[in-house]
């Protein structure tokens, strides 16, 4: 039974790391990608505010797998809570 909830837990600890380090890179290139909307903007290129509104929902998004907690409830259904 302690080598099933070791086990459990390495999984919960690497699906975790997982989702944290996407939401990093993913922030990376939202970043990216509004430094590259400002530069437009300032050389005089009118941006679609779509794209700003893109970004920043995908900026949500990101900002959420960054700070995920994966567990398990004591019945094994599998749920999501934010630090």
């Amino acid at each position: 039974l302690r080598a099933a909830q070791d086990k459990r837990y390495s999984a919960q600890k690497n699906l975790t790391e997982a989702a944290n380090s996407i939401g990093q890179k993913g922030m990376a290139i939202v970043d990216a990608g509004n430094d590259i909307v400002d530069m437009l903007g300032n050389l005089g290129v009118k941006v679609p505010e779509a794209v700003s509104e893109t970004l920043n929902g995908v900026s949500q998004v990101m900002n959420g797998l960054e700070s995920i907690i994966w567990s398990m409830t004591g019945s094994q259904v599998l749920f999501l809570e934010t630090r």
